[in-house]
């Protein structure tokens, strides 16, 4: 942290504004990726129209297993329809994690329920991430019925998309700076995980 009485370099005075906004971008992919899965699961609910935001909208565990099902097409078992407690809201995304771990998700072991339940973006898009990784790894394994193997090589924009998940879920401290994410992220890294 720079001291109030000292400024920073003008090369380093936008940085913090940069990762702010390449964090948005992740979040609004994210966003559209959770809510293509709802859609897909014709659940009524959508991330980000609660007015709370990805990780607000994850943190009773209800909106985390539709996504889910959405993905995986199977039924998430929930302890609570209706949760009215934080304790219910604990179990409910305690149950959405046993599930993912049942399924044998890698990329899990940083995410807890309490960091779920406590809306922590940082626990949501990893959670997002290994989710997607996990849809595409899954995708990759089947062979078409053509005979065709599907396109295993990522693009370069793919490649900075995922970096930048990394940059932000897997590091040991929020502080972390983003150096890499371009300007012009779009949905090839999701749409691959469809």
């Amino acid at each position: 942290m720079i001291p109030t009485c000292i400024r920073a370099p003008r090369s380093i005075q936008g940085s913090t504004d940069d990762v702010t906004r390449q964090t948005r971008s992740i979040v609004q992919i994210y966003t559209d990726w959770a809510n293509h899965y709802l859609e897909r699961a014709r659940s009524r609910k959508r991330v980000g129209t609660s007015g709370g935001g990805l990780a607000r909208d994850c943190a009773d565990g209800l909106l985390l297993a539709d996504v889910l099902e959405g993905v995986t097409g199977q039924k998430v078992p929930r302890a609570h329809r209706k949760p009215r407690s934080p304790q219910q809201m604990l179990e409910n995304v305690q149950c959405c994690l046993d599930f993912l771990h049942a399924q044998k998700v890698q990329g899990l072991e940083q995410v807890t329920a309490v960091d779920i339940r406590d809306a922590k973006l940082k626990a949501v898009l990893a959670l997002f991430f290994a989710l997607s990784r996990h849809k595409q790894a899954s995708k990759q394994r089947i062979v078409p019925p053509s005979g065709h193997v599907p396109n295993s090589p990522k693009n370069s924009t793919e490649d900075v998309a995922i970096s930048s998940v990394q940059r932000i879920t897997g590091g040991s401290s929020g502080d972390d700076i983003l150096t890499v994410c371009g300007n012009n992220i779009d949905m090839t890294t999701l749409t691959a995980n469809r």
